[in-house]
């Protein structure tokens, strides 16, 4: 059984229940699509000759030009058009059948994948054997059918195999290439068959399936029409035949091993190595970014070539000033971007969504906010244009026309002194000088911001020689370029053509990839003076010259990193015991490897010149070669808009992407960080892991990518976290006494650290805080402080409810001294309004403030708990629900209930009414209620009032009017005061928790669930809270206030309480300006993360541990720890995953290739992938960084 042993329990390579399909799909694979499971014998007879039908019907007409020596085209054609007509007459009749039969096929489809099917019609069967094409369908295929038919029955004639194979090697090559031919016109006459060689799911585009079907027969189209070319273009072509024959026959095992690749993953791949490698390109971000590129590119080698028929010296000054301009970033200013933000901005939305069309071609616009971003980013650019330009012509001019022995010694010398400059300027920015070797120059420690800040400036200073000598050096690259190339003519070259395409890549990749180039001329032009001029090295030309170095670099640089990936799977399989499979296993893994060492370093040196990724089987250390893609690995990595889920923590990556984008592009600046398209760099930060890729890079640019990783984290995800933790931390020992890398093989390489501004996030259990009587007694003495605030902030939105008399007297003694002060609720006046408040409440006396707009009413109601109004069915009738944008206007007044009123009960409850005591109801109406809407009401009993009224805090008034208004102020009239006292006392009595000690004087004792359920807007049912509800906008300010109860609360127990109300009232000013507090599910949560509120607060529960937990986040700066990975272990992981998913459908979350590997950090690995097979919780769209 394939398992692997971890911690006690087998973890398997493989489930049992997919052996079964892996079987199966393996099968299909080999022999082109043949579905041979379970299923009556006449249907395994029926594939099987259609599957050697081909074969068949070609054996007359080999006997009839082997016997009767026909002519070998023509009975190839011949034998086409049956072929041709078989095809096509099968590719009707099942249209014509799917028509009548629709119904029975969609029932038949459930069984593709079962090992055993059953079948009730024949056309049931057709619909297993046969996909589904459509009418134009089917006539494509058969055109390509008949195509396939002749080309394999005239290569694979014995009369053509007798002139270029020996006999011994005809009859092999005889049926090997026919079962290639043969499995690849089964998969387009029947079904395609699974491929293991997968770019894009099946259901992710619609011209999938099309290209799959076509994917076999145009491999076989490819090889026999490239045998043709050869045999007509090639006097002596024996030996490119018999290797065209050899790839003929190892066409199945390339498409059973996944070798080859897609038909789209190819064209993508063959146009960015011959943008890359023939033209000095760089890769791209997305599809029809390179299709231009390349186009442009194509233009402009076309019109060099043309110019150096007539000038080589206009065609060097041409392909300087070209290279300039298609190292640039192109297709981010496009007119139609530039108009639509112009029309933004002109119009006031600066922060514009970009549309996907833009966005498709350049990148997101939500980073570059206004329309003097765009402008100075051109304007830069055409600065740098309109001084770089015209001086590297000349300099390319003086190159070309001043040239001799001694210029080009000094200019040999000047470049590779300045490559080694440049090398020790880069190496002192990064963390590990040669990967191995601890930079002292580094900070010491990351746990100081202003220590780090201070120690790093040291670097910053150190990187100012190598940023001016990024911008300078592309000027000496073009003067080489000129001094080597002006001995070597036009007629020295392999051709004129060759001459512009090797000129044209070499200036543009001098302006491009400036140290690659760099490098490619150090090289080839000390080559070039040290070796004699006889030989053939020095006949190519520096132009071949450095583009044959430039291969070789590039090749070995990717075979360097596969073999530090290979050491790092087989050291981290051999050392780590969770990755240890059962012993025979495990011993079996490890006499393969060394068994096949030698194919294993030809497997490297072939994928890394196709630069293929090397594809571990269930990440163990056996390698094989996955198919050829782009240089971004998966079709699209850009996810235009941001998250790819709904995921919580996506808002705090989305906040902190312009931090970080911002310090890789200083990283990048300084040299410590690569900006070579491949790069990625893994950022950790606080707890936060993040991925950044480089897509594309020119000159003073880089496109990025930034994925951020779950925070959540899994038992996996931790243990490889945790060594990225300690991996830092031994880098940034504060000793400093680590000069080595004690972990070179790990895929993680710490490179460089920067000071970014994100929230830092803390978890504190609130066990002893809001379950504690004490505690809950303080919080509703806080709660009535905190609603005395909040409703405060709104006074002067109520003043106009109170009548004209009332406001016609608060103006004159805003003019006059007054001669009864109540100043603000403090002193002996409002004790005495207060004492003739509660007498107006306790008594059957009316006082009463009229209002056009509005009412709040103390009414006599019967007790709510005779009348049961807990249960719907005896509830008494509520008035109609609205909304209110500000404070109530109010009447007071004590009457006995109306008989005859809406709020009349039912007559069973007549009896029960009369006996029941009186209450006294606060009527709250809205300025948006209408003379006929009937305001809601909100019942509180007489002795709870009176005892609300004694216990108000009017020294807090005071306070709270003076820290608003400041000194100096005319007093509140008494008829405002009472005001909105009542209004206070009113929602006070709903949002006050029963506490055992509580103002409302509740016999209940509380629990932290209620505390917990009022923060987040539940407060108990009652028939008060549904009245207040119906004030939606008073609802919230009641919210806003307990809330604020609770992070005074929490204050109290982490900080110490308050001494004095000053300090308090201080304290919730700060809540006003720098705090958001409230639930994590709303929406102005994520709101406030993004417009960078310095504080948040929310309260949480853990369900499963049964505690409180105080959720903080702050603001600050903080240390962002950064590091590169090796691009071929993900680029391999990435494949085996695809593999896994894909072909075997191997989706366990305990599989053996998704567990947690310390070395090659697999586990983040697979999380940073594209969906779906990848689980990162944000992705960003495209980022360009600027880098000088």
């Amino acid at each position: 059984m394939m398992t692997t042993l971890r911690e006690g329990h087998s973890v398997p390579l493989l489930n049992e229940y997919k052996y079964g399909i892996a079987r199966r799909r393996l099968l299909q694979t080999a022999t082109g699509g043949l579905k041979l499971r379970k299923a009556p014998w006449y249907v395994h007879a029926f594939q099987i000759g259609i599957w050697a039908a081909p074969l068949l019907l070609y054996v007359p007409f080999l006997v009839l030009a082997e016997v009767a020596s026909w002519n070998v085209y023509y009975l190839g054609l011949v034998y086409a058009s049956l072929c041709w007509g078989g095809d096509l007459a099968l590719g009707i009749v099942g249209f014509l059948i799917r028509r009548k039969f629709s119904p029975v096929f969609s029932v038949c489809a459930s069984q593709t994948d079962e090992d055993s099917v059953h079948f009730n019609s024949f056309f049931e069967a057709y619909d297993f054997i046969f996909a589904s094409k459509g009418l134009t369908g089917a006539v494509i295929h058969s055109l390509v059918y008949g195509l396939v038919a002749f080309c394999g029955s005239t290569m694979l004639s014995p009369a053509l195999m007798r002139e270029s194979l020996p006999v011994g090697g005809i009859v092999p090559a005889f049926v090997l290439g026919w079962f290639a031919f043969c499995s690849a016109l089964y998969s387009l006459m029947a079904t395609p068959p699974p491929e293991p060689a997968i770019y894009r799911p099946n259901n992710s585009h619609q011209f999938t399936s099309l290209l799959n079907c076509l994917m076999r027969p145009l491999y076989i189209v490819l090889v026999t029409s490239t045998y043709y070319a050869v045999r007509q273009l090639v006097s002596q072509p024996a030996l490119y035949m018999q290797l065209l024959y050899a790839a003929t026959c190892v066409l199945p095992v390339g498409w059973l091993l996944g070798i080859l690749p897609p038909l789209n993953a190819l064209v993508l791949w063959l146009m960015e190595q011959a943008l890359v490698i023939l033209m000095g390109g760089s890769p791209l971000p997305t599809d029809a970014r390179l299709v231009g590129m390349l186009l442009v590119s194509l233009a402009t080698v076309s019109v060099l070539a043309v110019v150096a028929t007539k000038s080589s010296l206009g065609m060097l000054l041409g392909s300087t000033a070209m290279g300039f301009v298609l190292s640039q970033d192109l297709f981010s200013w496009t007119p139609y971007r530039f108009s639509y933000h112009c029309f933004k901005c002109l119009s006031g939305n600066l922060q514009a969504t970009t549309p996907v069309f833009a966005s498709y071609w350049s990148f997101d616009f939500r980073h570059v906010d206004t329309i003097q971003s765009m402008l100075k980013s051109v304007g830069i650019a055409g600065i740098k244009g309109a001084l770089l330009l015209p001086l590297g012509v000349v300099v390319m001019y003086l190159s070309y026309t001043k040239t001799t022995a001694t210029v080009q010694t000094v200019v040999c010398a000047c470049t590779s002194v300045l490559y080694v400059v440049q090398f020790l300027l880069e190496s002192s920015q990064s963390l590990y000088v040669m990967k191995i070797f601890r930079n002292p120059c580094h900070p010491c420690s990351t746990d100081n911001t202003a220590k780090f800040r201070r120690q790093h400036k040291i670097l910053d200073i150190i990187s100012v020689p190598r940023r001016l000598l990024a911008n300078l050096l592309p000027l000496l690259l073009v003067s080489c370029i000129g001094v080597f190339i002006a001995p070597s003519s036009v007629h020295n070259t392999s051709g004129t053509v060759w001459f512009a395409i090797m000129t044209a890549r070499i200036t543009r990749k001098a302006w491009q990839a400036t140290p690659s180039a760099h490098l490619d001329l150090t090289i080839a032009s000390a080559l070039s003076l040290s070796l004699s001029k006889d030989n053939g090295w020095a006949v190519l030309g520096i132009h071949t010259q450095v583009f044959i170095v430039g291969v070789a670099l590039d090749v070995a640089r990717r075979f360097w990193r596969k073999l530090e990936f290979v050491a790092a799977l087989l050291v981290g399989f051999a050392t780590h015991r969770k990755l240890r499979l059962t012993l025979p296993l495990h011993i079996c893994v490890f006499v393969l490897f060394f068994l096949f060492s030698p194919l294993l370093l030809a497997t490297m040196l072939i994928s890394s010149v196709i630069s293929a990724p090397l594809l571990p089987l269930f990440t163990l250390p056996l390698f094989v070669v996955a198919f050829p893609r782009t240089a971004r690995f998966w079709p699209s990595c850009i996810q235009f808009g941001g998250s790819y889920s709904k995921n919580p923590d996506s808002v705090f990556y989305e906040q902190a992407i312009p931090e970080m984008a911002r310090a890789i592009s200083s990283s990048m600046k300084a040299g410590a960080i690569s900006a070579q398209p491949g790069t990625y760099v893994l950022m950790r930060f606080q707890d936060r892991l993040s991925i950044a890729t480089v897509l594309e890079s020119g000159y003073g640019y880089c496109i990025a990518h930034i994925r951020g990783l779950e925070l959540q984290e899994t038992s996996c995800h931790t243990v490889e976290a945790n060594r990225v933790d300690d991996i830092f931390e031994r880098a940034y020992r504060g000793s400093c006494r680590s000069c080595l890398n004690i972990n070179p093989l790990n895929t993680l390489r710490p490179v460089d650290s920067a000071v970014i501004t994100t929230y830092s996030d803390a978890h504190n259990v609130l066990s002893g805080v809001i379950d504690q009587p004490a505690s809950l007694d303080k919080f509703s003495s806080n709660l009535l402080k905190t609603l005395v605030w909040v409703l405060f902030q709104h006074r002067d939105n109520f003043r106009r409810y109170l009548p004209l008399s009332t406001v016609t007297s608060v103006q004159s003694q805003s003019q006059a001294a007054t001669t009864s002060p109540v100043r603000s609720g403090a002193g002996p006046g409002a004790e005495s309004s207060t004492k003739k408040l509660a007498g107006k409440a306790a008594s059957s006396d009316t006082v009463s403030w009229s209002s056009s707009v509005g009412s709040l009413e103390l009414e006599p109601i019967p007790n709510p708990q005779v009348l049961n109004i807990r249960s719907p069915a005896k509830r008494l009738p509520l008035a109609p629900r609205r909304n209110t944008l500000s404070l109530p206007g109010l009447i007071a007044e004590d009457r006995p209930l109306d008989s005859d009123s809406d709020a009349t009960p039912d007559r069973a409850f007549a009896g029960s009414l009369q006996s029941a005591p009186t209450l006294v109801s606060v009527r709250l109406a809205g300025g948006r209620a209408g003379p006929a809407s009937p305001p809601g009401t909100i019942p509180i009993k007489h002795s709870t009032l009176n005892k609300l009224l004694h216990r108000f805090p009017h020294d807090w008034l005071g306070i709270v009017t003076r820290s608003r208004y400041g000194q100096g102020q005319p007093e509140m009239p008494p008829a405002e005061v009472d005001l909105f006292v009542k209004v206070v006392l009113a929602c006070f009595s709903v949002a006050d928790t029963p506490t055992s000690g509580s103002l409302c004087g509740a016999a209940t004792v509380t629990k932290p669930l209620d505390v917990y359920k009022g923060f987040h807007g539940e407060f108990p049912h009652s028939e008060q809270s549904e009245r207040l509800a119906a004030d939606t906008a008073l609802m919230h300010m009641v919210h806003k206030a307990y809330r604020y109860a609770v992070k005074l609360l929490y204050d109290d127990a982490s900080l110490g309480e308050a001494q004095d109300d000053n300090e308090m009232a201080k304290c919730l000013e700060s809540y006003d300006d720098d705090w958001f507090i409230g639930s994590e599910t709303e929406s102005k949560w994520e709101e406030a993360i993004r417009n960078k509120k310095p504080h948040l607060f929310s309260l949480g529960r853990d369900l499963e541990k049964s505690t409180y937990t105080a959720h903080v986040l702050t603001l600050q700066e903080m240390v962002m720890n950064m590091g590169q990975l090796n691009p071929e272990a993900l680029h391999g992981i990435w494949a085996d995953l695809s593999f896994e998913l894909f072909y075997l459908t191997n989706d366990d979350e305990e599989r053996y290739s998704i567990q947690a590997h310390p070395t090659v950090l697999r586990n983040l690995t697979i999380q940073s992938a594209d969906p779906p097979l990848g689980y990162s919780v944000y992705s960003s769209s495209i980022l360009r960084l600027p880098l000088n």
